[in-house]
């Protein structure tokens, strides 16, 4: 078996509270020979302060990347390490100034950077002005920024990408031995024309009873949140349901969600119906189910029959979750799946509360536990005082560390996997909760367990 060498890893306190004090336990549980770390006190606080905590680790399993920050009239450390990192924006310094350039060209290290903190056009002048340096490109982000890279640095032969952002590095595993990349900087997936959102019509993999083919140890998997868009967006085998079932089964993630993708502000077909989402549906019974998209603003006709229930999304729609425009979907009496987003105004958790208190009869399914990772902590503790509340986990920024934490904040009963993928790689989803650090019978209820009981004998 390979070696397995994490190329980013962060260490240290806050503002990450789901990072372990000691990564060398989790190192061991997930095979992870050699650890590339830097320290969040130098991002976050004093980068000499962090610095020096780094080097003081003294352990040959956690190799350290200090951060670097130029000044004029201060000395070049003379560091023998393989990386250092830069934050120019964070840092307040220009990445290729006179300063920057004469402090990277005598650090003789692979430079480690954001891609938040920079821009494709400053990595290309950087490395042209210094062909020797070899960078590291961290957290590339989302399908059109891959385009946007090969556009500007596609000719950089000593720049490499990683996909801490769509890899679950911080819960799962991530990470290759440091070298000179190849030629190039790749990406799998490509980037969507126009912005996807909901559906008029999702199709789902459901969660049917256990077969006589299902290994006896293997858990069964239930995602509700995947689309299935009009062109395929990650590396996926087919977007048809009925040539997806093989590629299904191997990725062992055995019930997803898919459904049509046109813009989720075209006025829904009548009744609310995407044929192709049904489609999936019939020719793959008991493997597939139907969320209803609910348009406030068009009020499109609802039903009851066929369907797993009602996916609403505040945000594009711009309604808040709790204004009266929603009462058809709340009187159907299905599960509701809608997007949720921390400090947003109109799919904040908070609007969640109000829902949940106002129909306790209805399961509400909180999409991305509000989607950034300082309101998890909050939408846990509020979905802990409604019973009908549940916390859906799919998500970029989603880790196998906050699943957890989700379990024990809201109880393992009120947490559902979900991937988003074609959006996001299906892979990295399910590596989040499969190597999650849960009791065997917690992943169980979150991997499916949660959502069959929600949705009773359609799953």
């Amino acid at each position: 078996m390979p070696k397995l060498i994490d190329a980013h890893r962060l260490i240290g306190p806050v503002p990450f509270d789901d990072l372990p004090e000691d990564p060398r336990p989790e190192m061991d549980r997930l095979g992870v020979e050699r650890a590339y770390v830097t320290h969040t006190l130098s991002l976050y606080s004093d980068a000499h302060a962090g610095n020096q905590a780094l080097f003081a680790l003294d352990d040959p399993r956690l190799v350290p990347v200090p951060v670097v920050v130029p000044e004029a009239f201060a000395p070049i450390p003379s560091w023998q390490v393989a990386m250092v990192r830069l934050c120019p924006e964070r840092h307040r310094f220009d990445l290729t100034g006179p300063v920057a350039l004469r402090w990277l060209d005598a650090i003789d290290a692979v430079v480690a950077v954001d891609l938040e903190e920079t821009s494709p056009a400053q990595l290309l002048a950087l490395t042209t002005r210094l062909p020797e340096l070899r960078v590291l490109l961290l957290n590339p982000g989302y399908p059109q920024a891959a385009r946007d890279r090969r556009a500007h640095v596609g000719g950089a032969e000593h720049l490499a990408g990683d996909r801490h952002r769509q890899h679950p590095a911080r819960g799962g595993v991530a990470g290759r031995e440091v070298r000179r990349p190849p030629a190039g900087l790749g990406h799998r997936r490509a980037r969507p024309r126009r912005p996807a959102g909901p559906a008029s019509c999702s199709t789902t993999w459901s969660c049917p009873r256990r077969t006589s083919s299902s290994s006896p140890g293997e858990a069964t998997c239930c995602d509700p949140r995947r689309a299935r868009p009009r062109r395929l967006m990650a590396r996926f085998p087919h977007p048809r349901p009925d040539r997806r079932r093989p590629g299904q089964s191997h990725g062992q993630a055995r019930h997803r969600r898919h459904g049509h993708q046109p813009p989720a502000r075209r006025r829904p077909r009548r009744g609310g119906w995407q044929p192709p989402g049904l489609r999936g549906r019939r020719t793959a019974p008991g493997r597939f189910g139907v969320w209803q998209v609910y348009n406030p603003h068009h009020r499109n006709r609802l039903v009851t029959e066929g369907v797993w229930g009602v996916k609403i999304h505040p945000d594009v729609h711009q309604c808040p979750l709790d204004d009266p425009r929603y009462d058809p979907v709340w009187e159907l009496g299905l599960p509701v799946l809608a997007h949720g987003q921390t400090d947003s105004p109109w799919s904040d958790p908070a609007r969640f509360a109000v829902v949940a208190a106002r129909h306790p009869g209805v399961p509400l399914l909180m999409g991305h536990t509000g989607l950034w990772p300082y309101g998890f902590a909050r939408a846990a503790r509020l979905a802990a005082d409604h019973p009908n509340l549940y916390l859906e986990t799919c998500g970029s920024k989603m880790t196998g560390r906050w699943i957890a934490r989700l379990a024990e904040l809201a109880g393992a009963d009120r947490v559902l996997f979900g991937s988003d993928s074609c959006f996001l790689d299906l892979r990295v989803g399910y590596g989040r909760i499969a190597l999650a650090p849960l009791g065997e019978a917690d992943r169980a209820l979150i991997q499916g367990g949660n959502l069959a009981r929600i949705l009773g004998g359609q799953a």
